[in-house]
């Protein structure tokens, strides 16, 4: 998709990190830990089955995030701090012996970006955002029938000019909304709405 200045742009997606060594003790026949669920950028914390008699980390990199001595099997629930959407979390088991193959957890975003600001520019929109999400529009004029949501491009930097008409194709006379913005993350959470018009003679935002 292009922008209004032909830029083309896909939404930016966090790199996945692993920060460095875990554990230097060798794979042994330890048993495999289960995390339960996902882990998100909310998480405080994660629950996690483990054999009688072993240690249970969670690490990143080679910080440990939690550590519990497991005196039966079983599910047990473990705080944590809150990580970024991105980061890897590694569990792992050990004894005596050595230790399990990990089991790496990528936390996932559920943090939605922030509602954006959408000013009228002319026949342009000016929007501020968070950079790397998508802009999203949608026209909500009552008699019309586009009522779906139109990719329009990224936002490379945090603010960028689009053009809604290069996307409905509007016919004249000028269609001066109220259009619909939103901004849509990689992960693919949702801000909240901003409506705008766009007339040809001065401009109107509301929340």
């Amino acid at each position: 998709m292009k922008t209004s200045y032909g830029k083309k742009g896909d939404i930016v997606k966090k790199t996945v990190k692993n920060a460095g060594t875990v554990s230097k003790k060798k794979v042994s026949s330890v048993f495999k830990p289960k995390v339960s669920g996902k882990i998100t950028d909310k998480s405080t914390s994660v629950k996690v089955y483990a054999k009688k008699g072993t240690t249970l980390y969670v690490k990143h990199g080679s910080e440990t995030l939690a550590k519990k001595k497991y005196k039966k099997s079983g599910y047990q629930s473990l705080s944590i701090k809150r990580q970024k959407a991105g980061e890897v979390i590694t569990f792992f088991a050990d004894n005596k012996k050595g230790r399990s193959k990990y089991v790496e957890k990528v936390v996932s975003d559920v943090t939605a970006p922030a509602k954006p600001k959408v000013e009228a520019a002319g026949y342009d929109i000016r929007v501020t955002g968070e950079v790397g999400t998508g802009v999203y529009i949608k026209d909500v004029t009552v008699d019309d029938m586009r009522d779906n949501w139109i990719f329009m491009g990224v936002l490379e930097k945090k603010v960028e000019f689009f053009t809604p008409y290069m996307y409905y194709l509007l016919d004249e006379p000028w269609n001066d909304g109220p259009y619909q913005v939103r901004l849509v993350d990689a992960w693919g959470n949702k801000s909240k709405i901003v409506t705008v018009n766009i007339p040809n003679k001065g401009a109107e935002v509301s929340d």
